[in-house]
């Protein structure tokens, strides 16, 4: 391999979360200030590591993202993804490698997906990085995702958004931005919804399909669609609770076996209790010979649709489907048809 001077930058924006923290003795604290001090303590980790492309630090460029739009990730807004997406946007990519998006774990599933979709047609890699425990804690995985997602970039991975992340069996793994999956409850691992779309670091070249397979989009919108309402199922849930009145669309998450609750056309405890003319998609969700007999009577009495991908994906679809002001069959065509390997 041959690297010169003239080499071109990666952008590191920092969006927040516990890779923005310091670990005090009471407990983690994001800041102006801290968020700055991670970021250049990354860097100088990085710098002092030793990969081969560790004498390239000085090319990392810190971002001139708005402080105001930082947060831990459990505060991430769809207002806030909207200037994410835009500062993306106004940059001229074409002075950049890649770039490195820093960001919190419990949300970071969600903000993949909905970039995943939105910079379809992106010419450069974007890679989601995040840590376990502040990086000044030495139990932290910030630096090995940081210096794995720094090294794939100026190995010419293939554009598209990925997530890198040392998982805790100790072994870092690049994801696929649309198939990665939210961690479970007090679980500090991430998981891919398929095993083709989770890689080691040494088989990066295998993304070079994946990103030729995307559907290139014109980004013809500003703001993110905030109407959009997803549903989680759980025993006993009562659908008259929701009100739709404002809502422009919905996402119904399933359980493990794909499935959610169906009683009959009229029970508060059946989906069809919300199917009112709103588009509705359901995800994870499949019929086949495999699945139980109330996903047919679903399929049959509703005109719910279903998704085979994750949740979070099917959620950041219809939102990016709805900002682009989608409706009627192109909406469903939009759903239907694979976009970005979800």
């Amino acid at each position: 391999m041959c690297y010169n001077k003239f080499m071109k930058k990666i952008l590191l924006i920092h969006t927040g979360g516990t890779i923005g923290c310091f670990a005090t003795e009471e407990r983690r604290e994001m800041t102006k200030e801290s968020t700055e001090q991670t970021r250049t303590l990354l860097v100088e980790n990085f710098s002092k590591s030793d990969s081969f492309f560790a004498r390239y630090h000085n090319k990392i460029e810190f971002s001139d993202y708005p402080l105001e739009n930082l947060t831990l990730s459990e505060n991430m807004t769809l207002d806030k993804l909207s200037n994410l997406i835009n500062y993306v946007k106004a940059k001229e990519l074409e002075n950049y490698a890649g770039i490195i998006v820093l960001h919190g774990t419990d949300t970071l599933a969600f903000t993949a997906s909905i970039l995943s979709f939105a910079f379809t047609s992106i010419n450069i890699p974007i890679i989601l990085v995040s840590a376990n425990r502040p990086v000044n804690d030495k139990l932290s995985n910030g630096n090995a995702n940081f210096r794995a997602a720094a090294e794939l970039i100026w190995k010419g991975i293939a554009p598209n958004v990925y997530v890198t992340y040392r998982n805790s069996d100790g072994i870092t793994r690049l994801y696929l931005g649309s198939a990665i999956m939210q961690s479970e409850n007090f679980c500090e691992d991430f998981k891919s919804a398929s095993a083709d779309k989770v890689f080691s670091l040494t088989e990066y070249k295998k993304c070079d399909a994946l990103s030729q397979n995307r559907k290139p989009m014109a980004l013809s919108f500003d703001r993110l669609c905030q109407s959009v309402l997803l549903i989680k199922p759980y025993t006993g849930i009562d659908y008259s609770f929701y009100n739709l009145e404002n809502v422009s669309g919905i996402v119904h998450g399933s359980y493990h076996s794909g499935t959610t609750p169906y009683i009959d056309k009229i029970s508060n405890h059946s989906i069809a209790c919300i199917d009112k003319g709103i588009p509705l998609f359901i995800a994870p969700s499949s019929l086949s010979p495999d699945q139980y007999e109330t996903m047919n009577y679903v399929c049959d009495n509703t005109s719910a649709v279903l998704l085979d991908m994750t949740v979070e994906a099917a959620y950041a679809k219809l939102i990016i489907a709805l900002s682009l002001n989608l409706k009627g069959d192109k909406l469903y065509d939009f759903m239907k048809q694979q976009i970005n390997n979800e």
